[in-house]
């Protein structure tokens, strides 16, 4: 048999003479109020017969102060079931008299469509908000159910749903779609269990319209869809600009290179090299733009590899003493001792970042000292934070430019723009790739005395604890590759001219392929020892041609050396690797 106690409610049972029959724990404290001598009272008559003609009566009626919303329903037992359920009181000025806020107060007056239900479904209150909401509940719904103004399937649907938030406790929330006046609108559908003071269990519904809301989460997609669109264009553009330069530029220097290792008159020497300095210049500018494009768009990427500080650094070293000679300018290099021998970090991007600032020190001294310093400022079990300086004795930087040399396509002057060149993006980049990795750069500078470069960097620790050895110079670092057998596979004839002149001066012998399928025809029928293959080639290119040789080929050609020869820049080449081989 049902337990009437679970409903807070007031609930009694009566015949069809208005008897009480049987009553809960609420209804026998509520007693005298509604009912005089086990019988009900004058005001309800009229409601109780009105259930006995049409199976169900309710109103709201005023008991002591307290407004009620009472429901008579027939039973199949020829009984009468009388609930009375307790509504929010009505706000008056003595409710905040001692400084308290009425519950009914905040729902009142908030701009959100509201409604509460007690535990049996019925409608006990709905805020003014809400009445007078286009898509709201006025007076009338009050003491109604689902049943009776929905659809019989979707008001059992709604039944069934509430019976679960009544069941588990928890909130729930959807979204629904509606059409409001011809339009249509969005709108968050909320129901809460709740409990409050002087109204018992209830769940209180809400409705907020999400239109706007929505309307503009869409046009910020669109906007965010086009700004993509319009990065991975331009990342594009670059891409392919900057090849299509870099191709035509290679060959340039390429063949000149060429021409200096054969024999011509001395002043062509002067001519060649200022022509082989002007291409350099104008490939570290190319290379310069499209890593900053790419750390704009987010797509730089920092490996971490075992390596070692100081054979790097030394390597840095080296590459710049012969020029660093000519001026004479001494370069000075210093390592700390307690630094690791080996680290775990983006070798190759901490020698961009080194070389960006050591050419910059080469370039602007013309007299005097480079000194390079890598010091340790933290360690731990696991990490260290090393602290790198370069310092020069060169030109200087003004103290109002300080701050200005940073941003891109920036210089000091426009006099040291037109007597040592470059575009202002070396140091630019140098920042950011800095501040990617969490590190800070500083500088201290003064005009005629010269510059100082600080920057830190964190690295993991290395497991590695052997040292590679370099193997001993030979004369001629080709001696004894007169018989290997090489497959070169390049479309740009400028390109195989370069590379096959280049071959023949170390007696090296090699084979065309201008595309991607002529190459996997030949590799078909002979055998070789090496493959160079561009990267970038019409139909199928050379990542397409490498992966077909890994995967589809027989050993033991599947595993013939490939190097990439391309025209795009290192780290780009290297990223698409890692992206592909996962490697």
């Amino acid at each position: 048999m049902f337990d009437l106690n679970i409903i807070k409610d007031p609930i009694f049972i009566l015949d069809f003479d208005g008897k009480i029959i049987e009553k809960n724990e609420a209804g026998s404290a509520s007693l005298a109020l509604f009912f005089k001598e086990g019988i009900i009272k004058e005001p309800l008559l009229e409601l109780f017969d009105l259930c006995l003609k049409e199976n169900i009566s309710k109103d709201i009626q005023l008991w002591e102060n307290s407004n009620y919303l009472i429901t008579f329903q027939k039973d199949n037992e020829n009984r009468v079931i009388g609930q009375f359920s307790l509504l929010p009181k009505e706000i008056t000025k003595s409710r905040f008299s001692k400084g308290k806020i009425n519950f009914q107060e905040i729902i009142d007056n908030l701009p959100l469509n509201l409604y509460l239900k007690n535990p049996s479904g019925v409608i006990i209150y709905i805020n003014p908000y809400f009445q007078k909401s286009k898509t709201g509940l006025n007076k009338n719904f009050l003491g109604l159910t689902v049943i009776d103004y929905l659809d019989i399937e979707l008001a059992k649907k709604v039944q069934a749903e509430e019976k679960e938030i009544w069941k588990s406790g928890q909130p729930r929330m959807t979204e629904k779609t509606m059409i409001v006046d011809g339009q249509t609108k969005s709108f968050l559908i909320g129901k809460v269990p709740a409990e409050f003071p002087d109204v018992g269990k209830v769940l209180l519904c809400y409705s907020i319209d999400v239109t706007q809301q929505k309307e503009t989460s869409e046009i910020l997609k669109k906007e965010k869809e086009l700004a993509e669109a319009s990065s991975k264009a331009k990342e594009q553009f670059i891409s392919v600009i900057s090849h299509e330069i870099r191709t035509p530029m290679n060959t340039v220097v390429g063949m000149t290179n060429l021409l200096l290792q054969s024999q011509h008159y001395p002043e062509q020497r002067d001519y060649l090299n200022a022509l082989k300095a002007s291409s350099d210049n104008l490939l570290a500018i190319v290379n310069d733009i499209l890593d900053l494009s790419k750390i704009e768009s987010g797509k730089i990427f920092f490996e971490q590899t075992d390596f070692s500080l100081r054979n790097l650094l030394e390597d840095l070293k080296k590459t710049f003493a012969f020029k660093a000679a000519e001026k004479n300018v001494l370069i000075s290099l210093n390592v700390s001792n307690d630094i690791p021998v080996f680290l775990k970090g983006d070798p190759f991007r901490l020698n961009q970042i080194l070389l960006n600032l050591i050419s910059n020190s080469v370039k602007f001294t013309e007299v005097g000292t480079i000194d390079i310093g890598a010091d340790l400022i933290e360690s731990s079990p696991k990490e260290v934070q090393i602290l790198f300086t370069i310092k020069d004795t060169g030109i200087g930087i003004p103290e109002d430019k300080l701050s200005l040399i940073f941003e891109s396509f920036t210089q000091a002057n426009l006099t040291i723009s037109r007597k040592y060149g470059g575009t202002g993006l070396g140091l630019t980049i140098t920042k950011k790739l800095i501040e990617l990795q969490g590190g800070t750069i500083g500088v201290e500078s003064k005009v005629k005395e010269g510059s100082k470069f600080i920057f830190n960097l964190k690295f993991t620790r290395s497991q590695k604890t052997k040292i590679r050895t370099q193997p001993e110079s030979s004369v001629n670092r080709f001696q004894g590759l007169d018989s290997l057998r090489l497959l070169v596979v390049e479309d740009n004839k400028m390109n195989q001219l370069v590379v096959l002149k280049f071959l023949e001066k170390q007696n090296i012998q090699a084979d065309i392929a201008e595309d991607g399928p002529q190459a996997l025809d030949l590799l078909k029928k002979k055998e070789y020892d090496l493959i160079l293959m561009d990267i970038q080639m019409p139909g199928m290119d050379g990542y397409q041609v490498s992966e077909i040789i890994r995967k589809e080929f027989p050993e033991p050609k599947n595993s013939t050396p490939i190097i990439a020869l391309t025209a795009m820049a290192l780290s780009e080449v290297q990223e698409k690797n890692k992206s592909i081989w996962n490697q």
